[in-house]
């Protein structure tokens, strides 16, 4: 008997007693225990980023789910708030003074639809899915609508606000209006805070490149104290606001300027700050922008024959939303029939089977039967109910992806609705007489 020496990756030494064998041997069973140990420590590991993995999905899952109900719940009361000030500025009743604060609800309104909508947009970030939605649009007009928005916020604090953009800027650009505006009133909304006095400039330039592209650069310059060396690589982080001893202290939630790098970065381009040389501060990006005609821009005519008097039944379940479609089908001249839910619509149907009306306008989400179950029974009929032109209404983003086998719609509104969006669905209503519905258009 000899006493051999193995040495075990667990253990260390180890003494054994036994039988002398081939070197060859003795090495193949420590090679055979490590190989085992080797498989059981890939398998935990393995374990190990599996769970973690699908802990990651379902957060990732349950953050969409978060900013999907907060978007559905703010969209709703914004639907009454933008829905009722279109309906006044139309009215042609109010004086000058009552019109210009109107337009400023309506404006506001829109503001705060966009950061919803551009909050609800950041869950999309962790999958890298930031779809652009890109109009033809006459960018100095665009940038004179910023600035103007942010005019009382300056002159409250004694400051003004200046466009300047160069000769090489184009007219018409195809661009993502509501990003580009978010983040430049962003920018002009934050040197407005920060600067005490002086004038706050957005200076636009341009410069052609290869590709046809127009590299298009924005500049927000501002007269306020500056930012403090240690805080310019932290500033564009979430939740950031500096540690309190600078006077360019960040204040709110710290996410204004996340958001703003992240808009920036799905257009194509980058944003940066730096000092002046005196006192303020520069915020700028550059990004492409394709030039555009003014043939393709957007334009908010409506395009279409008038349908004439129509009769709409409506179907949804808040009061308030209720009202302001009611009071837009008015004045646009047409008849409504409102309906709670999608279950009253289908009773409606049975009961009444010859009162076809031209349109049915419904929104998704709806307790007892939402609308995709409603549109689906609608359109299993053999009758000519399965036919009816059927306008799909949603405050959920989610919701827009609707499964073109299961059901077919004219088309989808999203909330907050416009009333030229409203307009313009209903003015296409007469080609949906001569066809059966088409497919939904997929999400932007």
């Amino acid at each position: 008997l000899i006493y051999h020496i193995l040495v075990h990756q667990l253990h260390g030494v180890v003494w054994i007693q036994g039988f002398t064998a081939p070197l060859s041997l003795l090495l193949f069973a420590l090679l055979l225990g490590w190989s085992s140990d080797e498989r059981n420590r890939r398998r935990t590991v393995e374990k190990e980023l599996r769970q973690t993995n699908m802990g990651l999905k379902q957060a990732l899952s349950e953050h969409s789910r978060f900013f999907s109900i907060v978007s559905h719940e703010f969209k709703t009361p914004l639907n009454a708030i933008l829905g009722h000030s279109q309906l006044l500025l139309r009215s042609n009743t109010l004086d000058s003074d009552t019109k210009g604060a109107v337009t400023e609800i309506e404006f506001s309104g829109h503001h705060l639809l966009g950061l919803i909508q551009s909050l609800g947009e950041m869950s999309m970030v962790y999958s890298g899915r930031q779809p652009l939605r890109i109009t033809s649009e006459n960018i100095r007009s665009v940038l004179q609508h910023l600035v103007h928005m942010s005019q009382e916020s300056a002159q409250e604090k004694g400051m003004d606000v200046r466009l300047q953009v160069d000769a090489s800027v184009a007219e018409i650009y195809a661009i993502d209006r509501l990003r580009l505006g978010q983040v430049v009133l962003n920018l002009l909304n934050n040197a407005i805070k920060f600067a005490e006095q002086g004038s706050v400039v957005l200076r636009v330039g341009a410069a052609s490149d290869e590709s046809g592209c127009d590299q298009v650069s924005f500049s927000v310059e501002d007269d306020g104290p500056g930012i403090p060396p240690e805080d310019i690589d932290l500033i564009f982080e979430a939740f950031y606001q500096g540690d309190g001893k600078s006077k360019r202290s960040m204040g709110g939630v710290g996410l204004g300027l996340a958001i703003s790098r992240n808009l920036v970065e799905s257009m194509g381009g980058s944003l940066i700050a730096q000092n002046k040389k005196e006192n303020g501060a520069i915020f700028s990006f550059t990004v492409p922008l394709q030039k555009s005609s003014p043939e393709q821009q957007s334009l908010p005519a409506i395009v279409g024959p008038n349908p004439g008097p129509l009769n709409v039944w409506l179907a949804d379940d808040v009061p308030g939303n209720q009202i302001v479609l009611a009071a837009m089908l008015s004045q646009l001249g047409h008849r409504c029939e409102i309906f709670s839910n999608g279950q009253e619509v289908i009773q409606a149907i049975e009961s009444r089977p010859d009162l076809l009306p031209d349109v049915l306008l419904i929104d998704l989400c709806m307790p007892v039967m939402g609308g995709l179950e409603t549109i689906r029974r609608i359109q299993q009929r053999t009758d000519e109910w399965a036919r009816l032109p059927i306008v799909a209404v949603t405050a959920d983003p989610n919701e827009e992806k609707i499964d073109a086998s299961e059901c077919q719609i004219f088309g989808l509104i999203a909330k907050p609705i416009g009333l030229s969006a409203l307009e313009g669905m209903l003015a296409r209503l007469p080609e949906a007489r001569q066809k059966v519905p088409v497919q939904p258009p997929g999400k932007e």
